[in-house]
C-alpha cells in the first residue's frame, strides 16, 4: 500500500480483512493442513468452482463470510416487513380518514 492509499495499513487476522486490505501475503492453513493463499485474487473461487484441495477447506474458510451474509439479508428482511407494516397501517388510517371526509361531504351537500 502507498502513502495515500485509502486503506490503513493493519495487522490481517481473518480472510475477510485479507480480501478487504488487498493483502497479498496472507496466508490460512486449514485444518486438514493445506495452507491457501492469495485471498485477493481468489474472492470469487466458490463462483469460478477454481476450488481448494477440499471441500471442507473452502467450508472453513469462507462459512463465517457466508453466515455474515445470511445474518445481514435477514436483519434486511426484517426491517422491510417492519417497514411494510407500518406502511400498512398508515394507509387504513388514510382510508378511514378518507372514509369520513367522504361521508361528512355527503351531509353537507
Amino acid at each position: 500500500m502507498g502513502l495515500f492509499s485509502s486503506k490503513p495499513k493493519k495487522e490481517i487476522k481473518t480472510i475477510k480483512e485479507a480480501v478487504f486490505y488487498d493483502d497479498e501475503k496472507f496466508c490460512y492453513t486449514a485444518k486438514s493442513g493445506h495452507t491457501y493463499g492469495d485471498f485477493p485474487a481468489r474472492t470469487n473461487v466458490l463462483q469460478n468452482k477454481n476450488g481448494y484441495w477440499n471441500i471442507d477447506d473452502t467450508w472453513e474458510m469462507y462459512a463465517p463470510r457466508l453466515v455474515g451474509m445470511f445474518e445481514n439479508i435477514d436483519a434486511n428482511v426484517t426491517k422491510l416487513v417492519e417497514q411494510n407494516q407500518l406502511l400498512l397501517e398508515r394507509i387504513n388510517s388514510l382510508e378511514t380518514q378518507l372514509a369520513q371526509l367522504s361521508e361528512t361531504n355527503k351531509l353537507v351537500r
